[in-house]
């Protein structure tokens, strides 16, 4: 690849990545793997997971040890502690 095109390539994601999620622009946000419904901070309505069967749950915020970790570059570090395999 030409290093131009990957200079290119660099800038235009690291433009893309900075942008924050209009909320106007959501349809729904679904936090998977969770048991509950939830707010966020940043006025975002996070749905419960009740639209798999078959599959497995990790849930980390009955963890203490990552229960309350501060997950970098979020407001809202909840919605990273549970998960569907």
């Amino acid at each position: 690849m030409n290093i131009r095109v990957m200079i290119v390539l660099i800038l235009i994601l690291s433009g893309i990545v900075g942008l924050e999620i209009k909320r106007e622009k959501v349809v729904v946000a679904i936090d998977c793997g969770s048991y509950s419904g939830w707010d966020s901070d940043n006025g975002f309505r996070y749905e419960k997971d009740n639209y798999y069967s078959d599959s497995k749950v990790a849930d980390y915020s009955m963890n203490n040890e990552k229960n309350g970790l501060n997950i970098r570059y979020t407001d809202d570090s909840m919605v990273y502690l549970t998960e569907r395999h």
